[in-house]
Protein backbone atom coordinates (compact mmCIF):
# COMPACT_ATOMS: atom_id res chain seq x y z
CA UNK A 1 0.00 0.00 0.00
CA UNK A 2 1.58 3.65 -1.12
CA UNK A 3 1.29 6.89 1.10
CA UNK A 4 -1.75 8.58 -0.30
CA UNK A 5 -3.90 5.45 0.02
CA UNK A 6 -2.05 4.69 4.02
CA UNK A 7 -2.63 8.65 5.22
CA UNK A 8 -6.09 8.20 3.34
CA UNK A 9 -6.95 5.25 5.76
CA UNK A 10 -5.56 6.81 8.96
CA UNK A 11 -7.79 9.77 8.56
CA UNK A 12 -11.38 7.70 8.14
CA UNK A 13 -10.16 6.02 10.95
CA UNK A 14 -9.30 9.02 13.45
CA UNK A 15 -12.63 10.28 12.01
CA UNK A 16 -14.62 7.23 12.86
CA UNK A 17 -12.94 6.85 15.60
CA UNK A 18 -13.54 10.47 16.82
CA UNK A 19 -10.52 11.56 17.29
CA UNK A 20 -10.54 15.04 15.93
CA UNK A 21 -6.86 16.04 17.73
CA UNK A 22 -5.00 13.33 15.84
CA UNK A 23 -5.91 14.85 12.41
CA UNK A 24 -3.50 17.06 13.22
CA UNK A 25 -0.82 14.20 12.50
CA UNK A 26 -2.13 13.16 9.53
CA UNK A 27 -2.90 16.33 7.53
CA UNK A 28 -0.33 18.86 6.18
CA UNK A 29 -0.47 22.11 7.94
CA UNK A 30 -1.93 23.99 5.05
CA UNK A 31 -3.97 20.57 3.91
CA UNK A 32 -7.43 21.15 1.88
CA UNK A 33 -10.82 19.59 1.71
CA UNK A 34 -13.37 20.19 -0.75
CA UNK A 35 -16.50 18.80 -0.65
CA UNK A 36 -20.04 19.28 -1.34
CA UNK A 37 -20.36 21.33 1.98
CA UNK A 38 -17.69 23.33 1.70
CA UNK A 39 -14.16 24.25 1.04
CA UNK A 40 -11.47 24.28 4.75
CA UNK A 41 -7.80 25.16 4.63
CA UNK A 42 -5.83 24.52 7.36
CA UNK A 43 -5.47 22.23 10.50
CA UNK A 44 -7.90 24.81 12.28
CA UNK A 45 -10.56 24.53 9.73
CA UNK A 46 -10.04 20.72 9.31
CA UNK A 47 -10.64 20.34 12.76
CA UNK A 48 -13.74 22.61 12.98
CA UNK A 49 -15.49 20.98 10.54
CA UNK A 50 -14.70 17.65 11.63
CA UNK A 51 -15.51 18.57 15.48
CA UNK A 52 -19.12 19.20 14.21
CA UNK A 53 -19.40 15.99 11.53
CA UNK A 54 -18.55 13.84 14.03
CA UNK A 55 -20.83 14.56 16.51
CA UNK A 56 -23.30 14.84 14.08
CA UNK A 57 -22.88 11.72 13.15
CA UNK A 58 -21.38 10.14 16.39
CA UNK A 59 -21.12 6.60 14.77
CA UNK A 60 -19.83 7.10 11.26
CA UNK A 61 -18.21 4.87 9.10
CA UNK A 62 -15.97 5.25 6.21
CA UNK A 63 -15.24 1.99 4.22
CA UNK A 64 -13.19 2.50 0.90
CA UNK A 65 -14.16 -0.18 -1.57
CA UNK A 66 -11.82 0.19 -4.49
CA UNK A 67 -8.81 2.56 -5.15
CA UNK A 68 -6.05 3.06 -7.60
CA UNK A 69 -3.13 5.20 -6.52
CA UNK A 70 -0.23 6.95 -8.61
CA UNK A 71 2.36 8.63 -7.32
CA UNK A 72 0.92 11.18 -4.32
CA UNK A 73 -2.78 10.60 -5.70
CA UNK A 74 -5.26 7.78 -4.66
CA UNK A 75 -8.80 8.18 -6.34
CA UNK A 76 -11.58 6.38 -4.01
CA UNK A 77 -14.97 4.88 -4.06
CA UNK A 78 -15.98 4.76 -1.16
CA UNK A 79 -19.46 4.16 1.35
CA UNK A 80 -20.59 6.51 4.45
CA UNK A 81 -22.80 5.28 7.33
CA UNK A 82 -23.95 6.83 10.26
CA UNK A 83 -27.05 8.14 11.98
CA UNK A 84 -27.63 11.49 12.66
CA UNK A 85 -27.96 12.33 16.25
CA UNK A 86 -26.41 15.71 16.12
CA UNK A 87 -26.47 18.92 15.02
CA UNK A 88 -25.13 19.14 11.40
CA UNK A 89 -24.01 22.65 9.89
CA UNK A 90 -24.05 23.27 6.64
CA UNK A 91 -23.54 25.71 4.15
CA UNK A 92 -27.42 27.01 4.60
CA UNK A 93 -26.94 26.78 8.31
CA UNK A 94 -27.77 24.33 11.22
CA UNK A 95 -29.89 20.83 10.57
CA UNK A 96 -31.25 19.65 13.81
CA UNK A 97 -30.87 16.11 14.18
CA UNK A 98 -33.27 13.99 12.56
CA UNK A 99 -32.31 10.41 14.59
CA UNK A 100 -32.13 9.21 10.69
CA UNK A 101 -29.52 6.89 9.44
CA UNK A 102 -27.43 7.43 6.36
CA UNK A 103 -26.09 4.90 3.97
CA UNK A 104 -24.00 6.79 1.17
CA UNK A 105 -21.45 5.88 -1.48
CA UNK A 106 -18.96 8.68 -2.04
CA UNK A 107 -15.48 9.28 -4.28
CA UNK A 108 -12.46 11.03 -3.59
CA UNK A 109 -9.25 12.07 -4.79
CA UNK A 110 -6.71 11.92 -2.13
CA UNK A 111 -2.87 14.01 -2.24
CA UNK A 112 -0.34 12.90 0.12
CA UNK A 113 3.15 13.58 0.65
CA UNK A 114 5.49 13.19 3.33
CA UNK A 115 2.71 10.87 5.14
CA UNK A 116 0.40 13.87 5.33
CA UNK A 117 -2.94 14.50 3.06
CA UNK A 118 -2.48 18.20 1.40
CA UNK A 119 -5.58 17.56 -0.41
CA UNK A 120 -8.98 15.17 -0.40
CA UNK A 121 -11.70 16.20 -2.73
CA UNK A 122 -14.84 13.96 -1.60
CA UNK A 123 -18.01 14.28 -3.53
CA UNK A 124 -21.49 12.31 -2.95
CA UNK A 125 -25.19 12.53 -3.71
CA UNK A 126 -26.65 15.64 -2.12
CA UNK A 127 -29.99 14.59 -3.18
CA UNK A 128 -29.82 11.09 -1.61
CA UNK A 129 -28.14 12.74 1.89
CA UNK A 130 -30.84 15.03 2.16
CA UNK A 131 -33.71 12.50 0.99
CA UNK A 132 -32.43 10.15 3.89
CA UNK A 133 -32.19 12.24 6.71
CA UNK A 134 -35.78 13.12 5.78
CA UNK A 135 -35.51 17.35 4.34
CA UNK A 136 -36.31 16.30 0.52
CA UNK A 137 -39.00 13.91 -0.40
CA UNK A 138 -38.09 11.06 -2.27
CA UNK A 139 -37.40 11.59 -6.15
CA UNK A 140 -40.28 11.07 -8.56
CA UNK A 141 -40.20 7.87 -10.50
CA UNK A 142 -40.64 7.49 -14.63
Amino acid sequence: MAQAREALDRHFAAVDGGDIDGLARIWAPDGELVNPMGSFSGREQLQAFFGMLVPAFPDQRHEIVDAVELGDTVAIEGRFSGTHTGVLSGPTGDIAPTGRSVELRFAGFARATDGQIRSLHTYFDQVAFLTQLGLMPEPATV
